[in-house]
């Protein structure tokens, strides 16, 4: 459980700046709480076409949709 908010729920979202350095660790906690059905895990493909490697304007919009279903979905709304 998450101790301080145990009806929360955490969705994790990694790749948008393409972190291939941060995948395993980032798997790895997702491993290790998914049993508990509040943590969930969301992978983006980032274009890294903003400044210094970061999404750029367009992706973060297209990110924040698929985002917005995500939320929908594990919210059951």
């Amino acid at each position: 459980k998450l101790a301080c908010y145990p009806n929360a729920k955490v969705l994790m979202c990694y790749g948008c700046m393409k972190e291939v350095n941060q995948y395993d660790n980032i798997k790895a906690v997702y491993e290790y709480f998914k049993d508990n059905n509040q943590v969930f895990i969301k992978e983006f493909e980032g274009d890294c076409l903003g400044v210094s490697g970061h999404p750029s304007e367009q992706c973060h919009t297209e990110m924040a949709q698929i985002l917005k279903q995500e939320i929908i979905k594990i919210m059951n709304w």
